[in-house]
């Protein structure tokens, strides 16, 4: 698999895993009928930050891979706040119309900024760097384990 392939794949799959984030702290899969819209801004929110890190990790060393995946939490969210806005405005059928978000810049720089300052950071942050780890361990070797990472010591 080739490593836009893997970065889209990733980018699918994480950005539907990171939008019960806000699916449940912000109350948007209350209605059945948000649930397809929260779950395509989650994936439009997963490539864009996935491409966005797929650009930089794999040469950087650890320290930049962390400020990456710090950076990478209020940009998935601007990137998600954005979409999910913008679908309720060009697809409402998508949306139940409950919430009536604000125009996508508000409401992409109010997640944003909620990412980052909120209790629930203190959680996400980490969970940020993880997956940017990940994300680089995906690209830097595929599918398969390499024999050495750099995480363990050998004393062979």
């Amino acid at each position: 698999m080739r490593a836009l392939s893997r970065t889209l794949a990733f980018g699918c799959l994480s950005g539907l895993i990171w939008s019960v984030v806000p699916g449940v702290l912000a109350g948007l899969f209350n209605s059945r009928a948000d649930v397809p819209a929260v779950l395509i801004a989650g994936i439009v929110s997963g490539v864009a930050t996935a491409i966005t890190l797929a650009a930089l990790v794999p040469r950087a060393g650890r320290r930049l891979t962390i400020v990456s995946g710090l950076l990478s939490l209020p940009l998935g969210a601007f990137v998600f706040g954005f979409s999910l806005a913008l679908l309720s405005r060009l697809l409402p059928a998508l949306t139940s119309g409950a919430h009536g978000f604000p125009a996508p810049w508000n409401l992409g720089i109010t997640y944003a900024l909620l990412s980052v300052v909120s209790v629930f950071a203190l959680g996400l942050f980490p969970l940020a760097v993880a997956s940017t780890f990940l994300l680089k361990r995906l690209l830097l070797h595929g599918s398969k384990a390499p024999r050495d990472d750099g995480l363990a010591s050998s004393t062979t």
